[in-house]
């Protein structure tokens, strides 16, 4: 059995999605977008067992087996569970029900062959078949590689490995091991790099305490399942990636630095629309088909909620010089909240095999209408992104 391995390269400053190199046994794969296609509808190889799972919680142990010799043994031991904390205790999504949440518990192992996750500090060849190139070059190099969960047993499994030849320190400086641990968790949970960039699963290097909604949702897909929140998250981060802006990748901005920020970007954007035209639309049903893994039907009603979207979008974009001062008074996407009372906006026909996931009751704009799509939808949306 080959294992599925995921290298996080360093890349002037930065960890960059383009050089990211997936390697499935001996052969590296160079396609970050490829890679980033079912981040949130991963196979088995990339989620753990349900021995792991009681309902949505799912426990895992660590132990670090190996340490750095640049950090003192004792500080990075404790550093550790606070880097776990991070996913531990920011999972929650407001706009999703309760049981609809998927919960982590992490605690440390008492030895190597207890743990779930083994933490090694390693140079060069290290008995994996997947041996570290040092201090690398200008051009790249590899800080850490992690083993994705499987279903299947396999000595590696969710293990993560750092390379020692680098200089690693505790804190927000250059090479922070809580900063590379906080983001290798990200993989080991089975999740893929991330397009937006202040996600902590992103391959851009930062330092950073908070979960991006993109990796919460990543997160409650791949354990949990589909819901339309997150869904709409995903279009947002990969049809019209708006978090791209020149931003401070290590300060956490406000909500309405977020909303002028994003309001600069969308001047020069081109966004896709849906018209007798062209084929976005179809193109639309079989991203949504191929990446999220939705039936046709699915697809289908999904399809057009996202060229909705992208034509409010455009609107938005017209008047996206106008900077709004006003506060969130309203919680976005109540599509979410109410996902199981969904009613009569789609044909009964069509609706009647998934009821359950998709009815709603919801005031008027209907998920469904173009209406809903509006300044206010996008102002709050943008500002709670």
């Amino acid at each position: 059995l080959q294992p599925r391995i995921l290298c996080c390269i360093f890349l002037l400053g930065c960890l960059l999605q383009e050089s990211l190199a997936r390697i499935q046994g001996a052969e590296p794969d160079n396609g970050g977008i490829a890679i980033r296609a079912k981040r949130y509808a991963l196979p088995h190889a990339s989620k753990w067992s349900p021995d792991h799972l009681k309902g949505h919680k799912l426990s895992l142990a660590w132990f670090v087996s190996k340490y750095s010799k640049h950090m003192d043994k004792k500080e990075t031991r404790n550093a550790v569970p606070k880097c776990f904390e991070i996913w531990a205790n920011q999972t929650n999504i407001p706009q999703l029900p309760k049981d609809q949440q998927v919960i982590l518990h992490f605690e440390e192992a008492k030895s190597e062959s207890e743990a779930d996750i083994n933490i090694r500090f390693e140079e060069g060849e290290h008995g994996d078949k997947f041996p570290f190139d040092g201090e690398g070059d200008e051009y790249e190099n590899v800080l850490a590689h992690i083993f994705f969960p499987d279903y299947k047993p396999f000595p590696f499994n969710g293990d993560i490995h750092l390379d020692d030849s680098q200089k690693w320190t505790l804190g927000t400086a250059d090479h922070s091991f809580q900063s590379i641990l906080t983001h290798e968790i990200s993989h080991s949970l089975g999740l893929q790099h991330s397009h937006a960039r202040m996600a902590v699963a992103s391959a851009h290097y930062k330092y950073t305490e908070t979960l991006h909604t993109d990796d919460k949702c990543a997160l409650n897909w791949n354990i949990v399942g589909p819901s339309n929140w997150c869904l709409l998250v995903y279009l947002t981060s990969e049809i019209f990636p708006i978090d791209n802006y020149k931003l401070d990748m290590n300060k956490q901005e406000t909500p309405k630095e977020k909303l002028v920020a994003v309001k600069r970007q969308l001047q020069n954007m081109g966004i896709p629309t849906c018209n007798d035209d062209n084929k976005n639309e179809s193109d639309l049903h079989i991203l949504l088909q191929k990446n999220l893994h939705l039936s046709e039907s699915d697809a289908a009603v999904y399809r057009k909620i996202s060229c909705d979207i992208l034509s409010g979008l455009v609107k938005y974009q017209a008047d996206s010089t106008r900077f709004v001062t006003r506060p969130i008074l309203y919680r976005l996407f109540w599509i979410a909240a109410n996902a199981d009372k969904l009613k009569d906006q789609i044909g009964k026909t069509e609706m009647s095999r998934r009821r359950n996931l998709h009815r709603f009751i919801v005031e008027k704009p209907s998920s469904l209408s173009s209406e809903l799509y509006n300044e206010e939808f996008f102002d709050a949306f943008f500002m709670e992104y």
